[in-house]
């Protein structure tokens, strides 16, 4: 069957006037209503330049208010040599409708790179990321791991430099480079090579220090203009290692007075719980009115206040000291009363509201010692 056009059929050439080894692109895409299609994308030979198929990319999308199918694929071409050239593609084969995509013939007219350059200078754009970085504070002559990326748009992983350029050792460290990962990506915005350097670092002088320090050198061919420029990223700070052990042992001293502190205070608390034990064994065993006024007096006078003063002296100073209480007011009315209004309790009789509101003070101020510590004493 004769070639004809393919439907719908666009091509575009990003620069018919590249630098020598800089990257162009032929992008190509048609639609159709097919959502999936094979195409024959073969490989370019041309001798002239190194080439690299764009994978075919499908999708769908509306045009024109029509439910459409693009397919776009292409080639990358990095041309290794200089003067006229010319592209020609061959027909490429549908696998419907016995299409056959017919490419015109495409001129270029690749240009020499400056002369102050180096014949291996890399042409593309380059650009240098920590993924990973050692701890600020290190310590002198010890090994420290660290990870970083170098991206390169439109350069081959063949062209890349080896890891050493970016990792070239200094008076203040000494560089390793561990494991080295390359992998070139294809897609419709060119060639993109990635390398993942893994790589450590010894300091030779104590002192704060960049982490990556390297230069960047390439020829940009975009603004045509040759980049030359020093690149630092991650900082650190290196310490002789006694400086360490100080540090430390300063800790290790902070965290056991620390443990000391807290022991004291929870002994000071379980001492003071088991001095009020027996008063409250009292208290639970008492009968008699008389028995639980004794028990109060007991109460006030281990912590501080004289019990022969009058009731409201007595809560007065209270006031002073420990704050206001309700328990204890309640026990000084009942006191009160029987002091000017007395009856006669027999023994046995039910003074649970007296018992209750004196295990209530005990609490009240077992409570309060736990946030002064002068009650511990």
């Amino acid at each position: 069957m004769a070639a004809v056009t393919a439907p719908n059929l666009y091509c575009s050439l990003s620069n018919n006037k590249p630098w020598l080894r800089q990257q162009v692109l032929l992008v190509c895409e048609f639609y159709t209503e097919r959502s999936f299609m094979e195409i024959e994308h073969v490989e370019l030979k041309v001798p002239w330049a190194l080439t690299y198929k764009i994978p075919l990319q499908q999708s769908g999308v509306r045009r024109h208010g029509k439910q459409v199918y693009y397919h776009r694929f292409g080639w990358v071409l990095i041309p290794l040599k200089t003067g006229e050239r010319s592209l020609s593609i061959p027909l490429l084969k549908l696998d419907f409708g016995g299409y056959k995509i017919a490419f015109p013939k495409y001129q270029f007219n690749v240009k020499a790179l400056p002369v102050y350059l180096n014949p291996d200078t890399l042409v593309g754009n380059i650009k240098i990321e920590l993924l990973s970085k050692p701890a600020y504070w290190l310590q002198h002559q010890s090994l420290y791991r660290f990870k970083f990326v170098v991206t390169a748009y439109g350069i081959p992983a063949e062209w890349m430099p080896p890891a050493t350029t970016w990792l070239k050792s200094r008076t203040y460290a000494r560089y390793y480079p561990q494991r080295v990962k390359i992998k070139t990506d294809i897609d419709h915005s060119g060639l993109v090579t990635r390398m993942v350097v893994e790589a450590a670092l010894v300091p030779k002088k104590t002192g704060r220090y960049t982490a990556l320090e390297s230069t960047l050198r390439y020829f940009d061919p975009e603004r045509s203009q040759w980049v030359n420029k020093a690149l630092s990223k991650g900082q650190w700070f290196a310490a002789p290692a006694w400086i360490y052990w100080l540090l430390y042992a300063v800790a290790i001293l902070i965290v056991l007075y620390g443990v000391w502190v807290v022991a004291k205070y929870l002994l000071g608390l379980f001492c003071l719980w088991g001095s009020q034990w027996p008063i409250r064994r009292k208290i639970k065993q008492a009968t008699r009115h008389s028995e639980c006024q004794s028990l109060l007096s007991e109460v006030l006078e281990k912590y501080g206040i004289n019990s022969a003063l009058p009731e409201i002296q007595l809560y007065q100073c209270w006031l002073e000291r420990y704050g206001p209480n309700r328990s204890l007011q309640s026990l000084l009315m009942i006191n009160s009363q029987q002091k000017f209004k007395p009856q006669r309790l027999k023994p046995g009789e039910n003074i649970s509201q007296y018992k209750e509101q004196l295990n209530s003070m005990l609490r009240f101020l077992f409570l309060l010692s736990c946030y002064h510590k002068s009650l511990l004493k």
